[in-house]
């Protein structure tokens, strides 16, 4: 390796050749792998419940369970995940990082080819009043319901999250700022356009689009308060009665 290479860069690679320099079917199923433990409930998974997360994802692929053992050894020997004393698998810092990296390249480049689709946005703003607002408290007790993920590595002005779906025709975008301030956006794109009618024309025949991504919105809303609520009995939420809808 190059003089200039210096041991925290070797690192680095190391950590990351763990994943992405295998075959890609290799690094879809290691990916999966942090993904599973990274937003299991409990912040642990057992051996088993990763395998069936995982067999679950590829249907149809044999996955057994000495593949799971191999891809597992591979991952805590370059220090993305740990196992606890219970057995338990659990990601560590730099096992989010990675997730975090590979979510914001996916999303950078699947971003152009959505803009080039007509879609439905949803998006409403709202602000928790509370005096001992803790942004990381919230965060990570929405990151542990089964309906949201962490988006990227939360700073210490800003928490992101998005709903747990990979489905290309929608995408989310959840922030919770310090001071209590939060935004949601849901995108819902439509795979059914008849490129060949009138585009506006089209708009104004989807009334349903608008709802469902309204509907979608005014959820991720409603856990919001909900969660606010759990944490500080005192909390006012102030947040408009119907998120806006409308085409981009």
């Amino acid at each position: 390796m190059p003089p200039e290479v210096t041991s925290e860069r070797q690192q680095v690679y190391q950590i990351c050749s763990a994943v992405f320099s295998q075959k890609p079917s290799v690094s879809a199923k290691r990916i999966a792998i942090l993904q599973a433990i990274n937003t299991c409930a409990e912040g642990k998974m057992k051996f088993r419940d990763i395998l069936r997360e995982i067999q679950s994802r590829f249907k149809g692929v044999d996955y057994t369970s000495e593949k799971l053992t191999y891809d597992l050894r591979v991952l805590r020997r370059h220090g993305l995940i740990n196992q606890a004393s219970d057995g338990k698998y659990t990601i560590t810092q730099n096992g989010c990082s990675l997730i975090d990296m590979y979510q914001e390249v996916l999303h950078r480049i699947s971003e152009p080819r959505r803009h080039r689709r007509m879609g439905f946005a949803g998006e409403v703003n709202g602000h928790i009043k509370v005096a001992d607002f803790d942004l990381v408290s919230i965060g990570e007790q929405l990151a542990r319901l089964p309906l949201f993920r962490k988006k990227f590595i939360a700073s210490k002005d800003r928490f992101c999250l998005e709903l747990k779906d990979d489905d290309d025709n929608f995408a989310s975008d959840i922030q919770i700022h310090e001071g209590g301030h939060f935004s949601i956006r849901v995108v819902l794109f439509r795979d059914d356009q008849d490129r060949t009618q009138d585009f506006l024309g089209d708009f104004e025949k989807s009334e349903e689009w608008y709802e469902t991504a309204r509907a979608i919105t005014q959820t991720i809303a409603y856990y919001i308060k909900r969660v606010a609520k759990i944490l500080w009995k005192d909390a006012e939420i102030d947040l408009p009665l119907k998120p806006d809808s409308y085409p981009v």
